[in-house]
């Protein structure tokens, strides 16, 4: 009699016989984590890892670490950056030197903010010149109340800035057809005691101006706290 021939109780338990037999076999011929699936992730900064997967939960695991791994790659590829272009302002002699290098320093500070976009630097219109202008789309429940754009004015000057360079900005933003209620000036070695009357005489409008001095930023830089600065900042600026 073969075994097609045999009961249907008997026909399963000879195949599973088989089946475990084959399982053990493989077992001492292969080594586990050669017969499991397996992953290559690269970092951002270029280096490979193998993760051996064996079933879906796994494989989910894995793509959660890869990108905690990713993310902190970012972040600490970003913090270089950030500090490198520090270093450059440290270094600027002339005065369109030290301008431009704040620029590219606050750029790369607000471009580092979820749901900023930087969209434009130094741009010139008819009538002045905006150092630069974001795309406000934060899902941050302060930010997402304002409007869509935000401009921001960098002055690198020995002196500190004053009421005359508030007055300019506000007007800067007053001309972005009402879609500009929130802005950031910059003022690398302080402001003047004149800037808070200017302050206080606006602080019923829906425009708000948030100054920030050199020792923010570079704590800010120092700390990888950018927007924990701003936001500080605002808050301050508001309570006026």
């Amino acid at each position: 009699m073969t075994p097609c021939e045999w009961p249907r109780k008997d026909r399963d338990t000879f195949w599973n016989e088989i089946i475990q037999g084959i399982d053990k076999l493989a077992e001492r011929l292969i080594p586990k984590n050669e017969r499991q699936g397996s992953v290559i992730i690269e970092t951002n900064d270029g280096l490979k890892i193998v993760r051996s997967l064996s079933n879906t939960k796994e494989l989910n695991s894995a793509i959660n670490w890869a990108t905690s791994l990713g993310s902190k790659s970012e972040l600490q590829s970003r913090h270089a950056e950030q500090q490198r272009l520090l270093q450059e302002l440290d270094a600027a002699r002339t005065a369109s030197e030290k301008g431009k290098a704040l620029e590219k320093l606050v750029s790369c500070l607000f471009a580092s903010v979820e749901g900023f976009t930087v969209t434009g630097e130094r741009i010139q219109t008819e009538t002045e010149e905006i150092d630069l202008e974001i795309l406000n789309a934060s899902e941050d429940p302060m930010l997402r109340r304002e409007e869509g754009i935000i401009l921001v004015e960098c002055k690198n000057w020995t002196s500190k800035c004053g009421k005359n360079e508030f007055v300019v900005f506000r007007t800067k933003m007053e001309n972005r057809t009402n879609r500009c209620s929130l802005g950031f000036l910059i003022s690398w070695n302080g402001f003047a005691d004149t800037i808070t009357k200017e302050m206080l005489r606006g602080s019923r409008e829906r425009l708000s101006i948030v100054p920030l001095d050199g020792k923010q930023i570079q704590d800010a830089v120092r700390d990888g706290s950018f927007f924990n600065v701003i936001m500080s900042a605002w808050n301050k600026a508001t309570m006026v």
